[in-house]
């Protein structure tokens, strides 16, 4: 089912084309129309669209823990290419709703991942001037964490690591909030940071990690190994390429197949060895992208 899903993404990049959605859920939810909004405006571009190659169905549904979104991913004649289930324990059905519109994007385009929703940055406030106070209790008391604040050192593998932070925005016409991440610091550095939002690791020629909370500590350590964005991008060429070739070699093979002539066998070893290559290239290509994440470990800083 997988690699069924990731073929049908992978032609979706090869070539142009228009998408479908079908969402149903309670009315406290987000309906159909506000889902396609987010979900184009996470990809810059419009997808959904008529004559439809790729349909997305999502059904909501409040759970005895929550909230469950229920994606699936089929054709135009119904059949069914891959599924995946979104949860929340949060009360609000607006909980699901950032992770739908990743996940939605995603299955219409992989490096969906790679793209920083636009966040509308209030107006900068007005700093007065710091004098650093020369007692040092009142330093001590100065530089202290405030409630729900850890201490944050980054390090890692990588020259220009940075850390995001996801903050809410201002209130949209919609009125739902904006959010996006915005960069918390590059290392080395070292800040006091809420501990309750969600981070990511990214930077020049690294590929974002995944979303993650700090842990509730005085003083964390986050450390990182960088994974290649350019490692990446050659795993979804490899993808786009070895799907093509793969079922261009199956349609050839079935073609050669009934071809009577001399040049029948010849043709058959051709489409043949094309499937195997499209196979083995779609094959690494996966293996790469899950080889070229970017991995981050919290630990407590003693």
């Amino acid at each position: 089912m997988m690699l069924v899903t990731v073929m049908g993404v992978a032609l979706a990049l090869a070539q142009p084309v228009n998408w479908g959605l079908e969402w149903q859920g309670p009315g406290e939810c987000r309906a159909e129309a506000e889902v396609k909004e987010a979900v184009e405006a996470r990809l810059h571009r419009a997808v959904f669209g008529g004559d439809a190659k790729f349909i997305v169905v999502g059904v909501v549904s409040r759970e005895a823990s929550g909230w469950r979104a229920h994606i699936t991913l089929r054709d135009p004649s119904g059949v069914m290419l891959g599924t995946r289930d979104v949860s929340s324990d949060e009360p609000a059905c607006t909980s699901l709703d950032s992770r739908v519109t990743l996940v939605v994007a995603l299955l219409i385009d992989p490096s969906a991942s790679l793209r920083t929703p636009v966040v509308k940055q209030a107006e900068a406030p007005v700093l007065q001037p710091f004098t650093e106070p020369e007692s040092e209790a009142l330093r001590a008391q100065l530089f202290a964490a405030a409630p729900g604040e850890v201490s944050v050192t980054l390090e890692g593998d990588a020259p220009g690591l940075e850390l995001f932070r996801l903050v809410e925005g201002p209130v949209s016409k919609s009125g739902r909030p904006d959010s996006g991440y915005v960069s918390a610091c590059i290392a080395p550095c070292s800040k006091l940071l809420p501990s309750a939002d969600l981070y990511l690791v990214g930077g020049e020629g690294v590929r974002p990690s995944a979303a993650f909370h700090l842990l509730d500590e005085k003083a964390v350590r986050v450390q990182v190994k960088a994974g290649s964005l350019n490692a990446l991008l050659a795993a979804v060429t490899l993808v786009t390429l070895g799907t093509i070739s793969a079922i261009g070699g199956s349609v050839g093979l079935g073609l050669a197949a009934q071809n009577t002539s001399e040049a029948g066998p010849g043709l058959v070893g051709l489409a043949l060895g094309a499937t195997l290559a499209g196979v083995a290239s779609l094959a690494g290509g996966v293996v790469l992208i899950s080889s070229t994440s970017t991995e981050v470990k919290v630990t407590p800083l003693r």
